[in-house]
């Protein structure tokens, strides 16, 4: 799968060039044996980076695994959104501004890389988008361990695991808050970085740019996402199923391949019923279901624009009659528009619109 970035959002979009054929699925023996498991703390990390703090968690990662591969056009990403009994795990508002952490000085001579790294991830990465507030607070850092209850976390290389780095989730007890970077990642580990992905931009035109995005054949691109008078039409062409083609083929939405069981369940669910309050509720669901799968990464509210003359015709969308957006690339509305327009001057009784 590839990734997309959107704009009634402008995204950013995960695209499937290059992608591998789907491997077999895992049993869930398979799955745990796979799992690398912290001898000191007992957390299974899956996905790479993702801790888990028992075998009952690791099912429930296991279902979701089995959920995702199940779905046309989706790739495992990791647990956008931990849940404890069926509760999104999050910091609550005064801590989200006040997460504290220390960078231990046992890095020697990677201590300041650390600290850089640290840095970009949170006050250039994190923290708008998540509105959290990160304070690295240095006079820890001499004593930065699990023990440390002046800061909420703590940052401690770690030495032959099977991963490069791990991090935890809000509602874990201070034992196992902590960000464990592997001292093998300050080596070449290419994409990554300690900070990050180090991403390359290839520019195309347009047309160039547009069809490899409609056939699918990227790995990260800008697009937008349609829109409507409800949620359900972009969310129908960002995840059901039914707009999923193979790659190659050009789609006219879904760039992302991107498929969801469940998305397809409330978007039927959707579709059956005119009531408002039940709606608005399955767009609150299908929005968790965004959320935990991360088809596309929201980067910012889309605007719609328009620009028309009024030297021959008249009754076009303005302030005084908001009656449709300008701009003529939105169906339905601008059939609206072509009922409105007319000639300057009064209209003979019974043609044209209500202006």
């Amino acid at each position: 799968m590839a990734a997309f970035a959107w704009g009634v959002f402008g995204i950013a979009a995960w695209g499937c060039g290059g992608a591998p054929a789907p491997q077999r699925l895992l049993s869930f023996e398979e799955f745990e044996a796979q799992a690398y498991r912290e001898a000191a703390s007992g957390l299974y990390v899956v996905d790479g980076d993702t801790p888990v703090r028992s075998r009952e968690e690791l099912r429930v990662a296991y279902r979701r695994y089995v959920e995702d591969r199940s779905s046309l056009g989706t790739r495992r990403r990791g647990l956008a959104v931990h849940q404890v009994d069926g509760v999104d795990a999050k910091w609550d508002d005064v801590q989200a501004l006040n997460i504290s952490y220390c960078v231990s000085t046992t890095f020697d001579a990677n201590y300041e890389i650390t600290v850089k790294a640290m840095e970009e991830a949170t006050a250039q990465g994190w923290e708008i988008p998540a509105n959290v507030h990160f304070i690295h607070e240095a006079a820890q850092d001499d004593a930065c361990d699990e023990t440390n209850e002046k800061v909420v976390f703590d940052v401690r290389p770690i030495k032959g695991v099977g991963y490069l780095a791990r991090a935890f989730f809000p509602t874990y007890e201070r034992a196992v808050r902590n960000i464990l970077i592997n001292t093998n990642a300050f080596g070449d580990i290419s994409p990554w970085t300690v900070a990050g992905v180090e991403v390359t931009v290839r520019p195309y035109d347009f047309s160039a740019w547009f069809e490899r995005l409609q056939r699918g054949t990227f790995e990260l691109s800008l697009g937008w996402t349609l829109d409507g008078p409800t949620p359900y039409t972009m969310y129908r062409h960002l995840m059901s199923t039914e707009t999923v083609l193979p790659v190659g083929a050009p789609a006219a939405t879904n760039w992302g391949r991107f498929g969801s069981a469940r998305a397809d369940e409330l978007l039927r669910a959707f579709e059956r019923t005119a009531d408002a309050g039940e709606q608005h509720e399955l767009a609150r669901k299908l929005q968790h279901e965004f959320v935990r799968a991360a088809p596309a990464i929201p980067l910012y509210p889309n605007p719609a624009w328009g620009e028309a003359s009024t030297r021959r015709f008249v009754g076009f969308p303005g302030p005084a009659a908001p009656y449709a957006r300008l701009s003529p690339n939105v169906m339905p509305e601008c059939l609206l528009v072509l009922t409105e327009v007319h000639p300057p001057g009064p209209l003979p009784a019974g043609q044209g619109g209500s202006q």
